[in-house]
């Protein structure tokens, strides 16, 4: 549970979360008080899957975002000083990429260990129980993952429009 004002400060974060200054009509995508619930949630979680990684701008070698694999990293520090496990799944193409990066933020003492990243190539819903599952066991009564974060905001348009 938060402190009340705690609470109140994620509130407010909504609101302005809320602002729609390009006139995109996200209104009907936002549910009040889901922040705060979406905040607490992690807190139970023993483990947590962070994904990252969306190939934009394609002409650009290696053609990933900028801002998913900085926040993946604050958020995977972040939940190891909570005690969390903490896993990355990444496409195969971006895999030594952020294999190297998350290195890399060991060895600058961002992240306290070197957090697991994982590629996951399965299409099928079977597929994806497999990996989500602990040891690959869909009939696991606990799901190895219990928490799965997609840090960051992408963007599929060019700057200009």
């Amino acid at each position: 549970m938060a402190s009340a004002s705690v609470a109140q400060k994620i509130r407010e974060l909504e609101m302005l979360i809320a602002i729609d200054p390009g006139s995109r009509e996200i209104g009907h995508l936002l549910l009040p008080g889901e922040l705060l619930r979406a905040s607490l949630s992690p807190s139970h979680a023993r483990s947590v899957l962070l994904t990252t990684g969306f190939p934009a701008p394609l002409d650009h070698e290696p053609p990933e975002e900028t801002d998913g694999l900085p926040g993946a990293v604050a958020l995977a520090a972040f939940l190891q000083a909570l005690e969390k496990g903490v896993s990355m799944v990444v496409d195969q193409r971006a895999l030594n990429l952020h294999k190297k990066l998350a290195g890399e933020a060991v060895q600058r003492g961002v992240l306290k260990r070197q957090i697991p990243i994982l590629t996951y190539q399965g299409g099928s819903a079977e597929a994806a129980q497999a990996f989500l599952c602990r040891d690959g066991n869909p009939k696991s009564p606990r799901p190895h993952f219990a928490f799965l974060v997609h840090p960051s905001v992408d963007r599929l348009l060019p700057p200009s429009t």
